[in-house]
């Protein structure tokens, strides 16, 4: 998954949409990112079983994975650890991880945003993004830029 930088950018002009869609933006993101932390769950216990299931089998049938007439616990562990099917379960598990982590980045990432949208509006409330103007010279052109920053 990609990050997207464009869902970042807070608009200054438009603050009162920004703060009524953030916390939408939000709670999308964070769904996603339960819903993927419960994938990851259900593919560490698919891994699992994966593993226990090949274990079972190398202690019943030695003979069809190579090993010894009688493995070792420490044999079977090790050749478990390589074999395809465990591999691939493996695999899709990182996988996954890889995604959520990447979703946590994201959600990390909105809540940066309120806080950025909570300051521009501070400073909104400063004027810190009003039209400039010049000081008193005495001539009608300031009072003209006196009233169209009114």
């Amino acid at each position: 998954m990609k990050i997207d930088y464009d869902l970042y950018s807070i608009d200054l002009n438009r603050l009162e949409e920004e703060c009524i869609e953030q916390p939408k933006q939000f709670l999308v993101w964070a769904e996603k990112l339960k819903k993927s932390q419960d994938k990851l769950r259900r593919l560490k216990i698919s891994m699992e079983e994966v593993k226990a299931a090949l274990s079972i089998k190398m202690v019943k049938d030695p003979k069809k994975f190579n090993l010894p007439a009688k493995p070792t616990a420490t044999i079977i562990a090790n050749k478990v650890l390589i074999h395809k099917r465990y591999k691939e379960a493996q695999e899709e598990y990182l996988l996954q991880k890889e995604h959520m982590d990447t979703l946590q980045i994201m959600v990390s990432a909105h809540d940066d945003r309120k806080k950025a949208i909570e300051g521009a509006i501070k400073l909104h409330g400063q004027e810190y993004f009003s039209k400039p103007w010049r000081p008193y010279t005495g001539s009608s052109k300031h009072k003209r830029v006196k009233k169209d920053r009114q």
